[in-house]
């Protein structure tokens, strides 16, 4: 997600500069553009979608919504209602998730290493996510009602 924030900043200065900025997740051989996929106006999801306004407080680029979930990610043991807040994070994220991994196949027509690879770590975080709060505290929940 910080990368991703960095190439969307490079890219964006080289624009106003007049110049061109080529990403090291600019892979021409494979025609993968991820600084051309940041710029783009899905790079905006919240004012894309009509949710916050364009150019408003709250219309930042996905990578910072992306730093912020793996923030929580990170400390959300240590926040209270860290499990129910992680559980909500990890739903939103799985559902930007999708919409983006639409987007960038079916809208874009890009290839964006940076991207998919975000996309199958946020598939695994959902996965362990689910494990932990649905999955396995119902299994502790079963198996104490069978001792008892």
């Amino acid at each position: 997600a910080l990368y991703a924030l960095h190439v969307e900043h490079m890219a964006q200065r080289a624009s106003e500069g007049g110049y061109e900025y080529e990403a090291l997740c600019d892979i021409s051989a494979i025609g993968a553009s991820c600084s051309a996929v940041f710029s783009s106006e899905w790079g905006r999801l919240m004012s894309k979608l009509g949710v916050v306004p364009a150019g408003s407080v709250l219309d930042l680029p996905n990578a910072a919504y992306g730093a912020l979930y793996y923030l929580v990610v990170l400390v959300h043991e240590r926040l209270p209602g860290g499990k129910p807040l992680l559980f909500v994070a990890t739903m939103l994220s799985s559902a930007t998730t999708i919409v983006l991994a639409y987007a960038l196949s079916m809208i874009l027509g890009d290839v964006c290493v940076v991207c998919m690879s975000t996309y199958v770590v946020n598939a695994a975080l959902l996965f362990i996510v689910v494990r932990d709060t649905v999955v396995v505290p119902n299994l502790t929940d079963e198996a104490k009602r069978k001792n008892a």
